[in-house]
């Protein structure tokens, strides 16, 4: 049987890789947004916010917001959240794309700059989270998605692995723990994937290009 260290792994980002997140997003944050006196702001620029840092997450869905503002979003969102999570959905053909990567042999993982909860919820109402080996949430005292990649892959024991997203943040990740990279242009920021290496148009070309990157 294999070590960890000989085996394969696939790390995924989640919203807008795996996870459709504006489906049931952009109203929930649109809800709390009215919740807290907030301008309800149109879906695109709730979607440019996705993958982002906590703290830019919240200047940009609610500007001039403090403290007591987050307090009050984290006490908020999940309910809202639960609300809408009926409309949930993965991109077409990721459930395939997972089962692919296992019949050959690799290990799969999130990797995301959420927390539990919403990595949890989310995964369940997709029916993914039976997909997944591993998944990654951004700890307690992490900056940034390349902190919890290193955690990731330090947990995990296996060095031969790739990051596929769909943002800048998911790039530098992969290039801070010297992983090859898959840009998703079908995901939230497809213009963020111009000049990068190895990208996709769909979820069906994922699993040749990671088993390629990763030698076959």
């Amino acid at each position: 049987m294999a070590s960890n260290a000989e085996k394969r792994l696939v790390v995924f980002d989640l919203d807008g890789t795996l996870n459709r997140t504006d489906l049931f997003s952009v109203p929930a944050i649109q809800q709390v947004q009215q919740e807290l006196g907030f301008p309800q702001l149109d879906p695109a620029t709730i979607i440019s916010s996705y993958g982002a840092p906590y703290d830019e997450f919240m200047d940009i869905n609610f500007p001039g917001g403090d403290a007591s503002t987050a307090k009050a979003y984290q006490d908020k969102i999940p309910a809202a959240e639960k609300k809408y999570l009926h409309l949930a959905r993965a991109y077409d053909g990721i459930p395939e794309m997972l089962d692919c990567l296992h019949q050959n042999g690799c290990l799969t993982a999130v990797c995301s700059n959420s927390n539990w909860r919403y990595i949890s919820s989310a995964l369940g109402a997709l029916h993914l989270m039976e997909k997944l080996d591993y998944i990654q949430e951004l700890e307690k005292g992490m900056s940034n998605k390349g902190q919890s990649l290193r955690r990731l892959l330090e947990k995990s024991g296996i060095h031969k692995a790739v990051m596929v997203g769909d943002t800048l943040y998911d790039y530098q990740a992969a290039m801070d723990n010297h992983l090859p990279f898959i840009g998703c242009r079908y995901g939230f920021r497809p213009h963020e994937m111009q000049g990068i290496a190895h990208v996709v148009d769909s979820p069906s070309e994922i699993a040749p290009l990671a088993l390629r990157l990763l030698g076959e």
